[in-house]
């Protein structure tokens, strides 16, 4: 009858020990998933407080430069960078604004290219 006794709470033990396991294993792979989700979150809040500080940082510059815009500075090197405005006794120099194709250059080229070819020929 002890033996008996023995193999009942033997067999009791060993179904507490693998439910026991059972739960564990459970608790171990949900609770590692939930870390790992909860180390992605932190990242991605890492990189968008990051994001924040630059656009805070940017929208502090453009608001320096709305303020300097109102200064007579500003509208004096605008007017003389865009407009060609100059100061009295200066010389104002305005380029063309011509542009050249790539297509339009390698005419270009083949032509003079080309020509010096036949003046070599007419030099022989």
């Amino acid at each position: 009858m002890a033996n008996m006794f023995n193999k009942k709470i033997f067999k009791f033990i060993l179904i507490v020990g693998l439910i026991g396991l059972i739960v564990f294993g459970i608790y171990y792979f949900v609770f590692r998933k939930v870390n790992q989700k909860k180390r992605i979150l932190e990242m991605q809040l890492n990189m968008l407080s990051k994001e924040i500080e630059y656009l805070e940082k940017e929208n502090q510059n453009l608001k320096e430069g709305i303020f300097n815009s109102s200064k007579e500075e500003y509208y004096e090197r605008e007017a003389r960078l865009n407009l060609g405005y100059k100061k009295e006794g200066e010389t104002a120099v305005i380029l063309s604004s011509t542009t050249t194709t790539k297509g339009e250059i390698l005419e270009e080229v083949n032509v003079d290219f080309w020509s010096k070819v036949k003046n070599w020929f007419k030099d022989l």
